[in-house]
């Protein structure tokens, strides 16, 4: 069975718990088709998985600069773990706010279009015991 990128969405936002009220995946947005919070580790340093408009799903870290500025030392000791967690796999690149564009930070990320939901929900559980 071929699983498409919006069932992998759907298992892992279940997975976490993070389906909208009408059990449903959250997102649909100007630049995704969908997200879930697989962690938070302070307001504005979280975890996610996107499923972007390039067809792609990923699974990021995104901290903000607002994070940054107010957890310091957390903000890089989570990006240090997670560099570390993502190995040479670790792809970075400029997180765009869907809604409001000049509201930008750092996003880094993997990406796990091609995996089994088996593999990403694997990845997710090594995530929630390491953060």
């Amino acid at each position: 069975m071929t699983e498409s990128l919006r069932d992998k969405l759907f298992l892992a936002a279940k997975k976490v718990g993070d389906l909208n009220k009408y059990g449903e995946v959250k997102g649909f947005s100007g630049n995704e088709n969908g997200y879930a919070k697989i962690k938070q580790i302070r307001p504005g340093c979280a975890i996610w998985i996107h499923h972007l408009k390039d067809e792609t799903l990923i699974i990021d870290l995104l901290i903000t600069e607002t994070a940054i500025s107010r957890y310091p030392n957390e903000s890089e000791s989570t990006l240090k773990k997670f560099e570390a967690f993502a190995g040479e796999e670790l792809k970075t690149d400029v997180f765009e706010h869907s809604v409001d564009i000049s509201h930008q930070s750092g996003k880094f990320y993997l990406d796990v279009t091609n995996q089994p939901f088996e593999q990403i929900s694997e990845t997710i559980d090594k995530i929630l015991k390491l953060f």
